[in-house]
């Protein structure tokens, strides 16, 4: 799921963008990989087997890895897929990146610093990264003029907006690139690891635009050699990448790198099983635990910030008292969902969409009380109502996940079984939430995708002039101060103060039932060595993976 803007596109697509549960941030750090209930002895966290290499010895061999979604071009900076966000980060650079625990690292930028006011920030780039098809020094002028093209409303990307609030770009020279944003944020590097931060040379971007859909231009580890959308995509590494090893070996480590399309998982895992693909990137629960019993396969899985629950819109009666959303909150335990409907593969939310990958969560002991779920309820006359008769409410589910369904039922069970009321319920296509429910009615199951941090996230959705609002149209003003002021602050002591009372505020009058905070599983084969699943699904870093091929 990528960042829509909102002034730049239609509605249906503004939606299909934001996955709205279709699913799907990097903060400063993570809590780090833990593994989920099933199978427990044969998971690794979040990162595949190691054997002892030398760093020397790790050249070689053709890595296979699979991709679930079809991409139809190759421009990564008009695609709302998280399939061509991973392409991207094979064949094109970013200023920054991250890893496995949300840590912030050089790319094409070696250095960054912000003024002051956190509302200029200053990049030092590298000076030995070159771009692939024609060996030309990536500079401060590639970086303006990606970005300078990405923002103007007449290319038409997705893609603006998406990398925070950029104002203006300039070139200060070769080598320095300085962002003026419009208010100040502390996390602006963070938004940069976004497949629309790829540079790409300043001639292509301001003269040949439409080329990017069929050619690369990039600086990335690795070249394009062949494009089958719909079957496979065939890379080589590049010669000349500027990255190398701790030891000073040049990466990327493996020769050929592969991206094979194929949608059904059962048929993922056989071919993985016949070494005829090396990576699995995201995996269903029921196939997770066929690859957790291959002792030749290792079952990744990493903790993320994608979180899955119900909303309940703020500006639909009666859920405009914040005494019922506390009431409905209060009423139902989150715990048998994940247990059972999740097989363990998450976190027992807490009404904040704050998820502990974040390095600001605050844990706030979030307890079922049906006894005063029941009083707050009893005290504005709805206790024993008919929400369906009374409000005209349907409590509405999209099946486009296999568990979206089963959580939506036991929620709406525990819910009249604890309030004595009667809640209608409805199962319908992701497509028919997307066009006649997302941002109107009152009741609905959600699941949104990780962010890059928690400020994007706080302002997308639950800041009141954020461009997802409508979906739960909460307007506190409070909480509107707070998000302001934590995104603009580089003090984490007083950061981390703000973000306490926003979580419980979240949880307090928010308009979210936060059930649960998923993991993200995948696979790989134990001769694939230093690959990790990195919490965000948008990103996949090829060029430090190595195969032990005695053992392929």
């Amino acid at each position: 799921m990528i960042e829509p803007n909102k002034d730049t596109i239609d509605r249906r697509r503004f939606l299909e963008i934001i996955g709205l549960g279709a699913g799907v941030g990097i903060a400063s750090g993570s809590t780090g990989a833990t593994v989920g209930s099933g199978q427990r002895d044969a998971v690794t966290a979040g990162k595949s087997q190691q054997t002892t290499t030398a760093a020397e010895d790790r050249h070689g061999g053709d890595l296979v890895i699979r991709e679930r979604e079809t991409i139809q071009a190759l421009n990564p900076y008009m695609t709302i897929r998280a399939s061509m966000s991973r392409l991207a980060s094979k064949l094109y650079s970013t200023l920054v990146k991250t890893d496995a625990d949300l840590n912030l690292h050089p790319d094409l930028a070696t250095d960054w610093e912000a003024n002051d006011n956190v509302d200029v920030w200053t990049f030092t780039l590298r000076d030995n990264a070159t771009f692939n098809h024609n060996g030309k020094q990536v500079t401060a002028a590639d970086v303006k003029a990606t970005f300078d093209k990405v923002y103007d409303e007449d290319t038409g990307s997705p893609g603006q907006g998406a990398l925070g609030p950029i104002d203006t770009v300039n070139a200060v020279d070769t080598t320095t690139v300085e962002f003026e944003l419009e208010r100040p944020t502390a996390d602006f590097p963070r938004f940069l690891i976004k497949s629309y931060g790829s540079i790409a040379p300043k001639e292509i971007m301001e003269n040949d635009f439409k080329s990017l859909e069929t050619t690369v231009y990039g600086s990335g580890p690795f070249v394009l050699d062949e494009f089958a959308s719909n079957e496979f995509i065939q890379m080589s590494a590049a010669d000349d990448y500027y990255r190398t090893d701790e030891q000073g070996n040049q990466l990327p480590y493996v020769d050929t790198l592969q991206t094979n399309i194929v949608a059904e998982e059962t048929t993922a895992v056989n071919m993985l099983d016949n070494r005829e693909v090396d990576i699995i990137q995201n995996l269903g629960i029921p196939q997770f635990a066929r690859v957790a019993n291959n002792d030749q396969l290792s079952a990744l899985e990493v903790p993320t910030g994608t979180f899955a629950g119900v909303v309940l819109r703020a500006k639909n009666e009666p859920f405009d008292d914040w005494r019922v959303r506390k009431a409905f909150k209060l009423a139902v335990n989150y715990e048998p969902i994940v247990k059972n409907i999740m097989e363990g593969h998450g976190t027992v939310g807490q009404d904040s969409i704050i998820s502990p990958v974040y390095d600001w969560y605050t844990d706030l002991d979030r307890q079922q009380d049906v006894e005063q779920a029941r009083s707050l309820l009893d005290e504005v006359g709805l206790l024993g109502a008919d929400f369906g008769e009374e409000f005209g409410i349907t409590f509405w589910s999209s099946n486009e996940q296999t568990y979206r369904v089963p959580m939506g039922l036991t929620i709406k069970q525990q819910l009249e079984e604890n309030l004595d009321i009667t809640l209608p319920f409805q199962e319908i296509t992701h497509e028919t939430y997307i066009n006649d429910h997302w941002g109107q009615s009152a009741m609905a199951t959600i699941v949104y995708e990780m962010r890059i941090s928690v400020d994007d996230f706080l302002r997308l959705l639950i800041w009141s002039e954020g461009p997802w609002h409508t979906e739960n149209a909460w307007d506190n003003d409070r909480m509107d101060e707070l998000i302001l002021e934590a995104g603009a602050t580089l003090d984490d002591t007083k950061r981390q103060k703000l973000y306490d009372e926003i979580q419980q505020l979240m949880m307090d009058r928010g308009p979210h039932m936060v059930v649960m905070y998923e993991n993200r599983l995948g696979a790989a084969g134990n001769w694939v060595n230093n690959y990790e699943i990195l919490p965000l699904t948008l990103r996949l870093w090829a060029e430090e993976i190595w195969l032990d091929t005695e053992m392929r």
